[in-house]
């Protein structure tokens, strides 16, 4: 692309050099190993080093130009701007080509499920043939290209790149979960989004974004920011996003579970068994595009478990209207989801059950807990993978909510790990994290056995469990390969059949 053109895309302050030499750039790098001869270098500072250290090393790979928020002493052509990240991001999308207003885009954003409901809405899509591409904390995924996600949301030229590969190949519909991070660090940044939804919220990444209030913010934007054609489903019993209703040019649809006189109201929930009974009552005509969704009734039945796996669904059932599809054949697509890894997913289900849950954060586990309260079981056993280097106030958040249950749930053994022989630096258990969760347990007289490796903790809780219990695996990156631990130990000795039959979790894993 022509270098003018690329630089109209961008506020910058100052140039240091000779640009006009330059007229085609092929390609728009942040990272020195990706440089391609005659890119433009994006010189960010992020959490763990300063991209300005490695400008030389750019210039020797093949880039011709810095862009940067400081002059260095570097010999080339630099272009100084205020926001480096917003720069890559605004540079990303003039040079592949403003590709998001060629897909229908779907942004779904929430403190907890946004994983669930995003694949939620994949499977009402599939089931009626519409063609989809999924981005998120577990993959990104369209026609061929299959990568597993190391950020929720990529980088924002990789997000172009792949948006512009998406158009190119003929995808017509993406659904996005969009985090906080993507939002503060400008990596969903020039995203038109067609229908944004809003489901939950509890303060957390408070070590980003500093306060509850700022995280807030940055997930809001998605519904404050959408266009005014666009469609937004919020969660109407959370005052803090209902009040987004006043602040969006979106065409705003209400759900609740506790005000019947919403868009949208559930009733009749049935947990019984595990999986999700639920009655969906469309209150007034809502005007799509082109249609009209009318007053109904629907009664939904999920095949996966927990009043999670509920919460998540109400969304993905009114993205699929929204979409035209007819309701009996959301409900046909929603019936096929067979659930998420790690999101209260049954991984063994013989004579003792073992739910494996992404536990992290207070919402997370008051949902988790209060679905195992509804359960037919004998006893439970909790393994829980503290959260490691993400600040004080979510351990004790988690804590307490915790031992807010313990009595409802007949738990006869907690057992803590910091999972030291799994976990790496960014999620590593610090001593504050670690005393704050015993502090809050000693105040409410709840007991826990603490154990430094993941592997010892997984020999621990089966000694403890029992026929007709349940062993909850409860964490987020700390408890990630728990299920790859138990469940080759629990096929040992068996038959190929049944060891078959065990591992058969294991397949699709991608944690």
């Amino acid at each position: 692309m022509k270098l003018k053109k690329l630089l109209n895309s961008i506020d910058y302050l100052d140039i240091k050099g000779d640009y006009n030499k330059f007229i085609d750039i092929k390609d728009i790098c942040y990272h020195t190993d990706k440089i391609v001869e005659n890119s433009i270098y994006v010189a960010i500072k992020g959490f763990k080093t300063d991209g300005h250290k490695y400008i030389k090393k750019a210039i020797e790979n093949g880039a011709i130009i810095a862009v940067v928020e400081e002059f260095t002493n570097d010999e080339c052509v630099q272009i100084k701007v205020p926001d480096s990240r917003k720069a890559l991001a605004d540079l990303s999308y003039r040079f592949f080509d403003e590709p998001s207003g060629e897909l229908n885009i779907i942004g779904i954003t929430a403190s907890n499920g946004k994983t669930t409901t995003a694949f939620m809405t994949e499977s009402i899509f599939n089931y009626n043939n519409i063609d989809t591409a999924i981005c998120g904390t577990v993959e990104l995924k369209y026609k061929d290209v299959f990568i597993p996600s190391v950020l929720t949301t990529p980088e924002s030229r990789e997000l172009q790149y792949h948006i512009r590969n998406m158009a190119d190949k003929g995808v017509e519909n993406l659904i996005m979960e969009v985090s906080s991070a993507g939002e503060y660090l400008n990596r969903v940044r020039n995203i038109e989004y067609d229908i944004v939804t809003f489901n939950n919220f509890t303060p957390e990444h408070l070590d980003m974004h500093k306060s509850a209030e700022n995280y807030f913010a940055e997930k809001s934007r998605l519904i404050t920011e959408a266009k005014p054609s666009a469609y937004a489903i919020l969660n109407m019993d959370e005052p803090k996003i209902k009040s987004l209703k006043s602040k969006t040019c979106a065409k705003v649809i209400g759900y609740s579970f506790e005000n019947e006189n919403e868009d949208i109201f559930v009733k009749n929930i049935d947990l019984s068994t595990g999986f999700g009974r639920f009655e969906l009552l469309i209150n007034t005509p809502i005007e799509a595009d082109d249609f009209i969704i009318e007053p109904q009734s629907l009664n939904v039945k999920l095949n996966v478990a927990g009043f999670s796996s509920i919460m998540n669904a109400v969304p993905a059932i009114m993205i699929g209207l929204f979409m035209g599809i007819d309701a009996e054949k959301v409900l046909r697509g929603i019936e096929q989801f067979k659930g998420v890894e790690r999101r209260f997913e049954i991984i063994y289900d013989q004579d003792f059950k073992i739910i494996d849950d992404h536990y992290a954060n207070r919402i997370n586990v008051d949902v988790t807990l209060n679905t195992l309260s509804q359960m037919d079981y004998n006893e439970l056993v909790i393994l829980y993978a503290l959260r490691g280097s993400r600040g004080v106030e979510v351990n004790r958040d988690i804590a307490n909510e915790t031992c807010k249950w313990m009595e409802k749930i007949r738990c006869k053994k907690l057992i803590l790990t910091t999972s030291e022989d799994i976990v790496g630096e960014k999620d590593f258990v610090t001593e504050d994290e670690l005393k704050v969760f015993k502090e809050e347990l000693e105040k409410a007289g709840v007991s826990a056995r603490i154990v430094k490796t993941l592997k010892e903790a997984l020999d621990i809780s089966l000694e403890a469990v029992k026929k007709g219990d349940v062993l909850l695996l409860g964490g987020a990156q700390g408890m990630d390969k728990a299920a790859g631990i138990i469940l080759p130990k629990l096929a040992e000795g068996k038959s190929e059949e049944k060891k078959k039959e065990i591992l058969k979790p294991l397949e699709t894993r991608i944690c």
